[in-house]
């Protein structure tokens, strides 16, 4: 559900900053999102109408952020996250002290071991700071519809580590979504440009 955030991504930016897709982007992105439908038809769990919703509004204040990275122009999109980053801890540390309390906070303060620090700074350094920061960059220089998409590769990778790492099986519904995934970022991204060619090659 999260993964909208491509979608939503592409229509605010149709619609505020007349960057407008082409028909193989959209086309390219909708498959690309069959493969995201496999997944879900497959991993099945319940989920709350509110869970859902909640996380349909995240993937709306993604999309939003993605905008707002793209309409910054020529900044420093390292230094940008790394200062957005500290508008986080306050708002969620009041968070957590209200629905957690401090007894809790402190005991998990004390369980944490060297894999709970390593699992912190990866998410910190390579995958928000950096990540987020190569992300905005790419927005800002590229068109949306071209960039978006991109992160439907992210339930792909998750996938193929649990094969890799954890040993998980290789279901046919799996290689399905890759295939989905894959072919449709590949119309994405070459579909208009090798359109062309084989037309120009006609003429």
């Amino acid at each position: 559900a999260l993964q909208l955030q491509s979608f939503l991504t592409i229509a605010l930016a149709a619609w505020l900053l007349g960057d407008r897709p082409s028909g193989f982007q959209v086309g390219g992105a909708l498959l690309a999102l069959s493969g995201i439908g496999v997944v879900a038809a497959n991993l099945g769990g319940d989920v709350s109408a509110q869970g859902l919703a909640a996380v349909i509004l995240a993937a709306l204040a993604w999309a939003c952020g993605n905008l707002i990275a793209k309409r910054l122009g020529k900044v420093n999109m390292f230094a940008l996250v790394v200062w957005a980053s500290l508008v986080v801890p306050l708002p969620m540390f009041g968070l957590s002290l209200l629905l957690e309390g401090p007894a809790r906070i402190a005991g998990s303060v004390a369980g944490m071991g060297w894999s709970a620090v390593a699992s912190i700074a990866y998410l910190v350094y390579p995958t928000t700071l950096l990540g987020f920061a190569v992300w905005n960059r790419l927005l800002n220089l590229y068109p949306v519809a071209s960039v978006a998409p991109l992160t439907l590769l992210v339930p792909v990778f998750g996938m193929a580590s649990s094969v890799m790492v954890l040993q998980e099986n290789l279901q046919t519904w799996k290689v399905a979504a890759f295939l989905f995934v894959i072919l449709g970022l590949c119309v994405n991204q070459f579909g208009t440009r090798l359109y062309a060619g084989i037309r120009g090659a006609r003429i």
